[in-house]
């Protein structure tokens, strides 16, 4: 019965998300300046649960394959998509590269940025407003085995073999946790060794990136029958600043009627 009821409420969650409509980035907007109440589209409920709408893998020009500055995805996803929260996830291999902007795509800009972990930490802290909206630090952890982003760690640890990772993700702290991203199908590079099942970081892994089309959405059920009690979030991996946000994916409900820092995040972790 709970069973039926959760995913009850998650298909109700995702139909709503598709309801909702999405606009260009205003470049005349700031980081820091918030919507009008009556600009902020209504929030739709569920059987005591309120839905909140955000992005857990959005890549800026601080990845080499990306574009844009950091605050231009604060404008977009929060002041244009009214997303209630959103996570930085730039590739492991980044942080120790201080040019900003892909060459390949045309936006590589003069500025550089020596200490993108320490900013991306900082906008986290100056950016998120309790009962209006959360920005996440995290991180993707690129290697063949599979792409899986990481929460609320203090630092980036990249171990180059996954069940290594898996003992690393293992012992950090409560608040960290990590999802698995664009699973792959079976026998293929990035199949997470076809979702071979680790259970003391188990846990600590309570998403999966899923879509409405193959190949992803064939990994969600073999995950479960692998062992993996994970729940389904949206797919967009953006990779353009002025474009971050969602409203049709990654969508999630909790029992708080607002969200308030990290502590409003926690249904993430607890899968709902």
């Amino acid at each position: 019965m709970f069973r039926k009821t959760f995913f009850l409420v998650l298909a109700i969650c995702v139909l709503a998300g598709f309801a909702a409509v999405f606009g260009a980035p205003s470049r005349g907007d700031t980081p820091t300046s918030a919507p009008a109440a009556a600009e902020t589209p209504a929030r739709p409920t569920f059987m005591g649960l309120n839905a909140y709408f955000g992005e857990l893998h959005q890549h800026t020009g601080y990845s080499p394959d990306g574009c844009g500055l950091p605050e231009e995805a604060i404008i977009a996803a929060r002041n244009t998509r009214h997303n209630d929260f959103m996570a930085f996830t730039e590739h492991h291999y980044s942080f120790h590269q201080p040019e900003i902007g892909s060459i390949a795509g045309g936006c590589r800009i003069p500025q550089t940025d020596p200490n993108k972990w320490k900013t991306l930490g900082e906008l986290a802290e100056r950016y998120t407003q309790d009962g209006y909206f959360v920005l996440l630090r995290g991180y993707e952890q690129t290697r063949d085995e599979g792409h899986l982003n990481v929460f609320n760690s203090e630092s980036v640890v990249s171990p180059v073999f996954l069940d290594d990772f898996y003992s690393w993700l293992a012992g950090q702290p409560q608040d960290v946790f990590a999802q698995f991203n664009h699973p792959m199908p079976l026998d293929w590079v990035g199949d997470f060794n076809g979702f071979t099942f680790f259970p003391p970081a188990a846990p600590k892994i309570p998403l999966i990136e899923n879509a409405a089309a193959p190949p992803f959405y064939f990994a969600y059920p073999r995950a479960l029958t692998s062992g993996w009690q994970v729940s389904s979030v949206g797919y967009s991996d953006g990779h353009y600043a002025n474009q971050a946000g969602s409203r049709f994916g990654s969508i999630f409900c909790w029992r708080e009627s607002k969200i308030v820092g990290w502590g409003g995040m926690s249904g993430l972790s607890s899968r709902r």
